[in-house]
């Protein structure tokens, strides 16, 4: 029966858990111990990763392989890299039993709900396998695995498959590092489309694997930017009827980190629309992993620019402002906009420091006089 399947699977995963827990590695090395019981667990997972013909059992497998993989890094991709990577594959082409469904109708939402549960399970398990290869040993990988996933991308497919394709291959190209250039004349066009998809999530992804892609992909990324940049100033513009749509708004938010790691890149790009695009972006909504980027962008471009920059500085303080109150951002990036914050007041004056403060809360106003007056 699935249960009792279900059950063996999820001891299997205690199992490779106890295992790192009692025989961690050492030296980059799996202990005697660990070889034993893992050794034992992970063949019968890729079993039943095969052969199961329940999708939520072969989820569980799949979880309890990439435990093994995130627990055991490169011993244990030395030892099963080649049937994980085979058993992912086939997974990938949705070729497995669990694959195949001939039930009623009525079940078919169940097992799309299903599909998108072991997909996303399958392609975690891939993000891992990048994590512990390293760029030079995974890339041989890539490229089998990249046709298996733009297949998900496909317009026929549900939204979710498109999100997942297109966020597993920005997870993965950060793993590849520049390694991923010599792939970038494929990818990047599909890329650059999916931030004209219909979903949210879809474009969201987009915008985060552009970012990706530009950070590694070298000379061979740059031919890609203007269309990159003319794509993402799409989704800055947030409609009144979708305010606050956590969605809509970390969508915004990846699209002014890609739009801000474009400039990085290629400073000729750091011209006024462009700089007019990231200055639209701010402040991020959702999205604050992407304030180190995008804030540290905005300060380079108040040195570098300073003529251009005057026009917004009262966005540049109401920035600030927001910023400093919002427990949530990391300090880290908070301290840096302090010499920023000072330095616009600066210019600014008494008035248009005032000015400035106009659309803040209180709390937000108090908090940066205290930040000026420190």
């Amino acid at each position: 029966h699935e249960f009792v399947r279900h059950g063996i699977a999820a001891v299997l995963h205690e199992l490779v858990k106890l295992a790192a827990r009692c025989f961690p590695l050492t030296d980059n090395k799996m202990q005697a111990g660990a070889q034993e019981i893992v050794g034992r667990c992970l063949p019968l997972l890729l079993e039943m990763m095969r052969m199961d013909p329940d999708k939520m059992c072969c989820a569980e497998a799949v979880d309890a392989a990439k435990e093994c993989v995130e627990s055991f890094k490169m011993p244990i991709l030395q030892v099963a890299g080649e049937p994980l990577v085979e058993t992912l594959i086939v997974l990938l082409q949705e070729k497995a039993p669990c694959q195949s469904y001939h039930g009623e109708d009525e079940d078919e939402k169940d097992e799309q709900d299903h599909d998108e549960v072991l997909i996303d399970h399958v392609t975690d398990l891939l993000s891992a396998i990048a994590k512990a290869a390293g760029p030079s040993t995974f890339e041989p990988i890539f490229r089998r695995v990249v046709p298996n996933l733009l297949k998900f991308n496909q317009p026929n497919r549900d939204a979710p498959d498109r999100l997942m394709a297109i966020g597993t291959i920005g997870d993965i190209a950060e793993e590849m590092k520049s390694r991923v250039e010599p792939y970038l004349n494929d990818l990047f066009p599909i890329i650059i489309k999916s931030l004209g998809d219909e979903n949210a999530g879809v474009r969201r992804n987009g915008a985060y694997t552009v970012g990706i892609l530009t950070v590694h992909g070298g000379e061979a990324a740059r031919p890609f930017f203007s269309a990159s940049i003319e794509a993402l100033s799409r989704l800055l513009d947030i409609p009144k009827d979708q305010k606050d749509d956590q969605q809509i708004e970390a969508c915004r938010d990846n699209a002014t980190s890609a739009i801000s790691k474009i400039m990085g890149k290629d400073r000729s790009l750091q011209q006024p629309p462009v700089i007019d695009l990231l200055m639209a972006g701010v402040p991020l909504l959702n999205d604050l992993e992407e304030a180190s980027e995008v804030y540290s962008r905005m300060a380079q471009l108040l040195q570098s620019h300073q003529n251009h920059m005057a026009k917004h500085l009262k966005k540049v303080l109401y920035v600030c402002g927001v910023s400093f109150a919002n427990e949530e951002l990391a300090e880290g990036v908070k301290n840096g906009l302090i010499p920023t914050a000072k330095k616009v007041a600066q210019t600014l004056g008494s008035q248009g420091t005032q000015n400035a403060m106009q659309n803040m809360s209180q709390a937000e106003r108090q908090i940066l006089v205290k930040v000026l007056s420190s």
